[in-house]
């Protein structure tokens, strides 16, 4: 499994644990995390870009 795909993964499982609260009608502490998923893809993206080059 590459890098990107646990990202992907990561980013998946939080969503619906997020979709899963909702519908719950359960207050979501992975909300917050959103600012710092959106960090840690953005570095992932630029190392696979220093690696591929």
């Amino acid at each position: 499994m590459t890098l990107e795909n646990a990202v992907n993964e990561v980013v998946k499982r939080v969503k619906e644990t997020e979709e899963i609260a909702q519908e719950l009608d359960v207050p979501s502490d992975m909300t917050r995390y959103d600012d710092k998923l959106d960090q840690l893809i953005e570095r992932i993206e630029c190392l696979e870009i220093v690696i591929v080059n």
